[in-house]
């Protein structure tokens, strides 16, 4: 019984290892990632970050640092999260958002709408606004250029500014 314990908490604490390597490739934390492990062990060494990842896991301090931005779990990391999720949608969707957003609608737009942290309230306004700044938007085919773009045009609507939550951008 001991065993099989020790098995699930081993599969615990390497899930949790794997699940923010992402995150804290751009903050200045270990790769145990945000929470109250990275507080209390700051060294970035093998020991310490498995410390770290197993208090963050035992404590779910990691899901409480990042809703509340706390426990090194602040904006750099939830700016650097939100914006690689608003990369890899316009490269996996590219044909298809050039496509919809031409036409000012289109599921794969309110998608783009939801990963920019727009409310569905805001999904048409979204599409319409996208469609008149199209030239503006698709200046290259490189996603990056893109989101960059759309930030910008954004944040000239003040309707859209204010509905989205482009604090994240």
């Amino acid at each position: 019984m001991k065993f099989l314990v020790s098995k699930k908490y081993l599969g615990l604490v390497l899930a949790s290892l794997l699940s923010t390597a992402t995150f804290s490739a751009s903050a200045d934390v270990g790769i145990a990632g945000c929470g109250l492990g990275s507080v209390v062990f700051k060294d970035n060494g093998r020991g310490s970050q498995i410390l770290a990842s197993t208090t963050n896991a035992t404590l779910w301090s990691q899901t409480f640092g990042i809703t509340s931005g706390t426990s090194n779990c602040g904006s750099g990391v939830a700016k650097q999260a939100n914006n690689t999720m608003k990369l890899d949608y316009v490269n996996a969707n590219l044909s298809t958002l050039q496509r919809e957003i031409a036409q000012g609608n289109g599921s794969t737009v309110n998608g783009l709408a939801a990963v920019v942290g727009c409310p569905s309230s805001s999904y048409a306004e979204f599409g319409a606004y996208t469609q008149d700044h199209y030239s503006s938007i698709f200046t290259s085919n490189n996603a990056e250029e893109i989101v960059n773009n759309i930030n910008q045009e954004m944040l000239k609507n003040s309707e859209l500014s204010k509905s989205c939550n482009l604090g994240n951008s």
